[in-house]
């Protein structure tokens, strides 16, 4: 008789695993993938999102001021008198400067027109309030009177000698009229030939063009001038560098030494070095003088090329007067702007030799052409995408390798 053996049963079939756990894998993976999408756009890309920009490409030049210029010298040696001061708009005409070759001589000259023109205002009141010349009127006026009772009376012996005696005062009134008159036109003879010898000891300089006084006489001004625009040449935008300060109006003056200039500021040109840039004559282009007054942009027309493409004469019409003391000047000409949609230069790449960009979608990433409008070196316009786009921007130097 065999024993009697209790036997469990096992069951070998596996237990079902809750499903709140698949869950929290699937949470657990998606976030491991998102840390690392995450840590890959921190470390290797940045996003971008597409807006609109403007780009101005600029063409920095050394450039010369050239002005119609008028430069006024000194008609003899002699002490100066300035008549104008620094930056007075004159007309044609207008006295600039006298110089006094005999001082002396002048104070003289100066005297005695002084003493005669005295004169003929005290001998023009003694006209009409001297006591000879009242005591005259008077008795002609009673003589008059007297006449009128007599003629009226009959008295005919009486104004016989009444006739005769206004007749008299009548004479003597215009011999004394007479003689101040001449006495007047002989001092006024006097006096116009004083002052043409005053004027040949003061020599007056007036302005022989319409325009600004300047100072500022450097030496270029015969050199540099407006008819000779289309031969400067690129080794005179170099070599011209001096700046000629504001000077001091000198005591004396020189025999054919310069004072001033008249400058006209309504209308003058620039010639820049354009290093062969592709400029258009005819066109107008902004441009921006450096380190000057004048905080704006200048509409320019470019009216000459010269010297193989790398001489540009640009005419502007405008009135600046806090420039015109400078010759040489550094200037920024825009020879480009560009409105539309921008990106850095950095998000461009090149696939398959087309340029474009990378687009952020989703988690993806996808290639899309665009067309470059405008480059300043940083940024881009281009067309091919749209506002709000998202685009990446390589930092390493690892995603968009092909």
């Amino acid at each position: 008789m065999h024993p009697q053996i209790n036997r469990k049963v096992v069951s070998i079939r596996p237990k079902k695993l809750n499903s709140s756990k698949y869950v929290l894998i699937g949470v657990m993976l998606a976030a491991a993938l998102t840390l690392i999408f995450l840590l890959l756009n921190h470390f290797y890309f940045n996003i971008y999102t597409v807006a609109e920009g403007t780009i101005q490409k600029t063409l920095p030049a050394d450039a010369l001021i050239i002005k119609k210029e008028a430069v006024v010298t000194s008609p003899a040696d002699g002490k100066l008198q300035m008549l104008v001061k620094p930056g007075e708009r004159v007309r044609v005409g207008t006295p600039l400067f006298m110089v006094i070759t005999d001082l002396k001589q002048k104070e003289n000259y100066e005297k005695q027109i002084s003493e005669l023109q005295d004169s003929i205002k005290d001998l023009r009141d003694s006209l009409n309030s001297s006591i000879p010349l009242s005591v005259i009127n008077k008795s002609i006026n009673d003589t008059t009177k007297k006449l009128k009772d007599a003629i009226a009376q009959g008295q005919l012996d009486k104004v016989k000698a009444l006739k005769s005696e206004l007749a008299r005062l009548m004479k003597e009134k215009q011999k004394q009229i007479q003689y101040s008159e001449t006495n007047l036109k002989a001092m006024e003879k006097s006096i116009n030939e004083l002052k043409n010898k005053l004027s040949s000891v003061e020599l007056l300089v007036n302005a022989p063009e319409a325009g600004m006084v300047s100072f500022n006489i450097d030496g270029f001004e015969n050199i540099l001038t407006t008819d000779r625009i289309k031969s400067i040449s690129s080794f005179q935008l170099q070599s011209i560098k001096s700046q000629v300060p504001e000077r001091e109006i000198p005591p004396a003056a020189g025999i054919n030494k310069p004072v001033l200039k008249i400058v006209d500021n309504f209308s003058w040109y620039l010639a820049a070095d354009i290093k062969n840039a592709e400029l258009r004559t005819g066109k107008n282009y902004d441009i921006i003088i450096k380190k000057s007054p004048v905080n704006e942009k200048i509409r320019a027309k470019l009216v000459d090329i010269h010297e193989n493409n790398t001489v540009g004469i640009f005419l502007i019409e405008k009135d600046l007067p806090e420039i015109m003391k400078f010759r040489r000047v550094n200037v920024e000409i825009i020879i480009q702007t560009a409105t539309g949609n921008m990106v850095p230069l950095s998000a461009i790449v090149n696939v398959d030799g087309n340029e474009g960009v990378y687009l952020l979608e989703g988690r993806s990433k996808v290639f899309r052409p665009v067309k470059i409008i405008a480059d300043d070196g940083f940024n881009v316009i281009v067309e091919g995408l749209k506002l709000g786009d998202r685009i990446l921007i390589d930092k390493k130097g690892l995603i968009w390798k092909h």
